[in-house]
């Protein structure tokens, strides 16, 4: 804090601190937002190892979801309007180590995310044909790090868990080309994957009444043609709705299987009380064995599984590593060290909404606000320090808008965009338009 003097008086006058926030994904930018409400001449840094902003909400959200994406449209005013900087294409913990970041900002909070798919347990879970949720949606959302090698399916395809992101799946299997009109589904994956689907089923280890997902999730299933829904529940658990949501999860998936579909495209099978114990096949996956409560085992089959049980971070992940070595771990408000935060699911797992991000964002920037007011800034340079450590490998917000144009006049006439999904083409278009490029 500085002074100076105003008809004799001493007036303090607040210099308000270089922030860079590393994540462009809900959490960041909401972050964002909040931070700049706080602080309406502080500078605004977001950061993201990939060209295109947003994270989750381009690549982690369903394609056919594109009422949730768009969000993103508020956000485009951050960096607009509101002054914010957007940095692409720089990785913090593997381009540029997080300590150097930290010795050109006053402050630095880390909004990553958890996109790591937590795996299996049992045996087979390392078969050809098992994959995670994120993975998938991530195929299915053009993300630079789709493995091209995974995208081949099968006809029936068995999913372990039974929450949204599960329901997500069973959805975009089950759709037909058709569907998709107006979203941003990867076609080239979507018909990799879902071309041949027939059954999908979702195995769930409690009964209905107690499975957590959402009821509108349910009822899209419900209005799709030509898929019939089969629910089998637990008779041993004995579990009873404790309130009127879990008993309407109950009642809508009867109602749902009880719809007289003739000829279904694709049958969805609800299997609550039931956990794999092994993967079976030679070497590829042709079935799940489950066991129920009593004990009973069964196998289904399939030549694809895919495991939604959730997210963390990636062990071998540049940033983590780095962490690892500060040892550092976030106190109650999400500080992890003088200047350094965490939020998001980087602080909480992976546990809440995107709304609930922007909540949280407003606390903890208020945290921001008040540990700033305790001491000088001290960073050295802000953004243009950190555009010379970037070394031109960077992209800015003028560089994605290029991109993001370059994807709508690109899509097909039932698409609201054609994503790029090597981040190396990404960079050649961005670059291609830029005044200072070659040529």
């Amino acid at each position: 804090m500085q002074f100076t003097s105003q008809g004799g008086e001493a007036v303090a006058v607040v210099t308000e601190p270089s922030i860079a926030i590393v994540g462009s994904g809900p959490a960041g930018c909401y972050l964002a937002q909040a931070l700049r409400k706080l602080m309406p001449t502080a500078e605004l840094v977001v950061i993201d190892r990939l060209p295109s902003p947003y994270g989750l909400l381009r690549s982690g959200v369903a394609a056919d979801h594109q009422g949730t994406k768009a969000v993103s449209r508020q956000f485009d005013r951050l960096f607009e309007r509101d002054g914010v900087h957007f940095v692409g294409n720089l990785e913090v913990g593997g381009d540029l180590p997080l300590a150097q970041l930290r010795s050109v900002f006053d402050v630095v909070v880390l909004a990553s995310g958890l996109a790591h798919d937590l795996t299996l347990d049992i045996e087979g879970s390392d078969r050809p044909g098992v994959l995670g949720s994120g993975a998938l949606t991530r195929m299915l959302n053009s993300h630079p790090d789709a493995e091209l090698e995974l995208a081949s399916g099968g006809s029936h395809v068995v999913v372990v868990g039974a929450g949204n992101v599960a329901i997500d799946v069973a959805r975009l299997l089950a759709k037909s080309r058709a569907d998709f009109a107006g979203s941003d589904i990867d076609d080239q994956f979507r018909d990799a994957f879902a071309g041949d689907v027939r059954r999908v089923d979702l195995l769930g280890r409690s009964a209905a009444v107690n499975s957590k997902f959402d009821l509108a999730m349910l009822r899209e299933l419900g209005e799709l043609d030509g898929v019939a829904v089969e629910f089998h529940d637990s008779p041993a658990s004995g579990a009873v709705a404790v309130d009127a949501e879990s008993a309407a999860k109950r009642e809508l998936l009867i109602d749902l299987a009880s719809r007289p579909i003739a000829h279904p495209r694709v049958t969805i099978a609800f299997r609550f009380g039931v956990r794999p114990v092994r993967i079976v096949g030679n070497p590829r996956v042709s079935g799940v064995v489950v066991v129920d409560e009593t004990g009973r085992e069964s196998e289904i089959s399939a030549n694809l599984v895919v495991s939604a049980i959730g997210y963390g971070q990636n062990p071998v992940d540049p940033l983590t590593l780095e962490l690892g070595v500060l040892g550092a771990s976030a106190d109650e408000h999400g500080r992890l060290l003088v200047g350094l935060y965490c939020a998001g699911w980087l602080r909480t797992g992976p546990r809440g909404t995107i709304p609930t991000h922007r909540a949280r964002a407003k606390d903890l920037a208020q945290v921001i606000l008040n540990d700033a007011l305790e001491r000088e800034p001290r960073g050295e340079g802000g953004f243009a320090a950190l555009q010379r450590l970037a070394a031109k490998r960077h992209i800015e917000w003028s560089d994605w808008k290029q991109i993001d144009e370059h994807e709508r006049r690109s899509a097909a006439t039932d698409r609201v965009r054609q994503k790029v999904r090597a981040s190396e083409l990404m960079l050649e278009i961005a670059r291609s338009a830029s005044p200072d490029a070659d040529g």
